[in-house]
């Protein structure tokens, strides 16, 4: 599975239900793209590290 995006910090609860919600566990995610990061705002890569 691959992941478009992590959201802002805070989001790995959230993907990590969605993943749930399509019958899956988090190891299910193998990869995330980050599809761009700004400096000012964490709106795309922010969550990644969760």
């Amino acid at each position: 599975m691959t992941l478009f995006d992590a959201g802002p910090p805070g989001s790995g609860r959230a993907i990590a239900d969605a993943v749930a919600a399509l019958g899956h566990g988090p190891a299910a995610v193998r990869r995330a793209v980050l599809t761009h990061f700004h400096e000012d705002h964490e709106e795309h890569a922010g969550g990644a590290a969760a």
